[in-house]
């Protein structure tokens, strides 16, 4: 079974639109690059704010990321999670989904298994965990921080209905939403985050 490797080609690096960011990974690329093109993606609407629940960074023109310079990414060590999940798109064990997890325009990608093949959620993940290794694991914190968001975006939304309370006019991210309305402190949300890393 061939394992996954990644070679730094930067073909992914080359071909990107919107890069998907978590309100965490936006903030700190905006801090590097203020001019980094960061713009709400996905917004969900509770009482009168919109709530970003997504960012995306537009790429700098021919689907080139704006951190990818001749010698590689400029931005590695903070790369977002999407990035450090890449060619998966996600890990598979959510609901046993095995389909559409390998992105294949990557092209030292790596199936470890037949198509259409089912397996056991233990054999899957162990044959994943082989062949991507750290790979697997970033993609399966990337599918706990969507989790995480969704979950909470929900919560929120509930939250602040059943206790009537008035929101805010105006877009702003989900964290900063919940920390304004006194839902979780930084401290909390701080602890969350460093727990997605950790996975």
């Amino acid at each position: 079974m061939a394992s996954f490797v990644c070679t730094k080609c930067n073909r992914c690096c080359m071909n990107m639109r919107n890069l998907a960011l978590f309100e965490w990974e936006a903030e700190r690329l905006k801090a590097i690059d203020p001019d980094a093109g960061i713009r709400p993606a996905i917004v969900g609407i509770i009482g009168q704010t919109d709530i970003v629940l997504q960012w995306a960074m537009e790429d700098k023109g021919k689907g080139h990321c704006r951190f990818l310079k001749e010698d590689g990414c400029s931005g590695y060590p903070d790369r977002p999670l999407v990035c450090q999940a890449f060619p998966l798109v996600k890990s598979g064990l959510l609901n046993n989904d095995h389909e559409n997890v390998i992105d294949r325009e990557c092209p030292h990608m790596a199936i470890p298994f037949k198509k259409g093949q089912k397996l056991k959620r233990d054999i899957y993940a162990k044959r994943m965990g082989e062949t991507y290794g750290e790979t697997f694991g970033a993609a399966i914190r990337l599918d706990a921080a969507r989790s995480w968001i969704s979950d909470l975006y929900q919560f929120t939304a509930r939250k602040i209905r059943m206790e009537g309370k008035q929101t805010p006019k105006g877009k702003m991210g989900l964290l900063e939403f919940v920390k304004r309305m006194d839902l979780m402190h930084e401290s909390e949300i701080e602890c969350e985050i460093k727990q997605l890393t950790r996975l």
